[in-house]
């Protein structure tokens, strides 16, 4: 008896971690299956796509309706809020259990008159943004860096192919400069030793800016007043207003409405000198040129030109209201191509979004709040000052990411 006791130990103690492990790596895909739903469509949906992932994974009928929840994660206190108004994550609970009547049956332990195991396991998955997209520069390639730049208050700067950097810039306590290996970082022959924060700033992590695998989709949204992708300053009843790239006037545009600008060839479109652009969203497939002193805010100006310079402008150019990044105010800019502005341009509170490269030549103390997500390399040029501000970027353009919290 003895023996048999301690082989029963053995075996079925061994066979239930093995279930509770294969419990958990369900709960893990059900959670993050029902929270990517959830940011899609509604709690029900988010519910039944969890329970199929389970069936999927287990087919035990080890996940049931009253054990998934949708609610808010709070990342201070590590809980779960399902009574919260504002939802943001999903959580599950799997079990083998004789409450739930599918428990983990035992082999020699039957002959100790134990017949089954209760084995449960629970998981918490949640919708989120990452800092470095809601306030900092993100490339799918490389961050290149000139000199002479200062960057504060706790902005990021992350580059999934490394970060390269010149002499003399300072970082910040509370500034990050990421990428996924930190063997891809390019300094000069001074190394660290010019660059004032910036071995405290160094970080290993992996980021990767998704959104510009959506520009496509957010464009053909952008053309439909009633989208989901508009913003609130659009009028869902009112009709677009179209253009060619002959006719196209700036100063034509009208606030609360969509414009749609048609040309032919790698034909080009110009924000007037002086233009101030407000309440409206512009979609092209042109080429958009910004004249010096132009302004934009609470405005999307979008194009599916792939070319390089597809979105520039001269000196001058400001997006976004200087006003510490109150709620609206902000410019978001997004191309199918690359963007290039040059020196003087200010940005506060706004998002510049394109599938190839971003460059910048700032104006000092020119950049305050503002999210860079590019699908090939950001440059930024000399003299130039950075950082975020009390508010947030205006998000109006994102996509979920999704991480596994408890």
């Amino acid at each position: 008896m003895v023996f048999l006791l301690l082989g029963g130990l053995s075996i079925d103690a061994g066979n239930a971690w093995k279930t509770r492990n294969m419990l958990q790596a369900t709960a893990d895909a059900s959670a993050l299956a029902g929270v990517i739903e959830l940011s899609l469509a509604d709690d029900d949906a988010a519910r039944n796509e969890a329970i199929r992932i389970a069936d999927l994974n287990l087919n035990e009928n080890v996940l049931l309706a009253a054990d998934v929840a949708t609610g808010a994660w709070n990342n201070t206190t590590r809980s779960f809020d399902p009574a919260a108004a504002i939802k943001d994550a999903v959580q599950v609970t799997t079990r083998r259990t004789t409450a739930s009547g599918n428990p983990l049956p035992t082999f020699l332990l039957k002959l100790t008159g134990l017949n089954s195991w209760d084995v449960a396991t629970r998981a918490t998955a949640q919708k989120f943004l990452p800092n470095c997209i809601r306030d900092g520069m993100v490339a799918r390639g490389r961050v290149e860096i000139s000199s002479n730049n200062a960057f504060v208050q706790k902005i990021c700067i992350h580059g999934q192919e490394g970060v390269k950097i010149s002499s003399n810039n300072t970082f910040d306590a509370g500034v990050t400069v990421s990428m996924p290996d930190m063997e891809d970082l390019q300094l000069p022959a001074s190394g660290l030793a010019t660059n004032a924060g910036l071995a405290r700033a160094l970080r290993e992590d992996w980021l990767d800016p998704k959104i510009v695998d959506h520009i496509d989709e957010i464009i053909a949204a952008l053309r439909d007043p009633a989208s989901s992708r508009q913003p609130g300053y659009i009028d869902p009843t009112r009709s677009i207003l179209t253009f060619t790239g002959k006719t196209f006037k700036s100063s034509a545009m009208s606030a609360g409405r969509v414009h749609s600008v048609n040309c032919t060839g790698n034909q080009s479109i110009s924000i007037d000198d002086g233009a101030v652009l407000r309440n409206v969203v512009l979609v092209t497939n042109c080429r958009i040129s910004f004249s010096g002193g132009a302004s934009v805010s609470n405005a999307i100006l979008a194009t599916s030109n792939t070319g390089v310079n597809s979105i520039g402008g001269n000196q001058g150019v400001k997006l976004g209201i200087d006003d510490n990044c109150r709620t609206d105010g902000g410019a978001q800019l997004v191309t199918a191509g690359s963007m290039h502005f040059a020196s003087g341009m200010e940005v506060y509170g706004s998002q510049l979004i394109a599938r190839d490269d971003i460059m910048i030549a700032a104006q000092a103390n020119g950049i305050e709040g503002t999210s860079f997500q590019s699908g090939g390399d950001i440059k930024v040029t000399s003299n130039g000052a950075f950082g975020i501000c009390a508010g947030h970027v205006d998000q109006a353009l994102f996509e979920n990411y999704f991480r596994l919290v408890g």
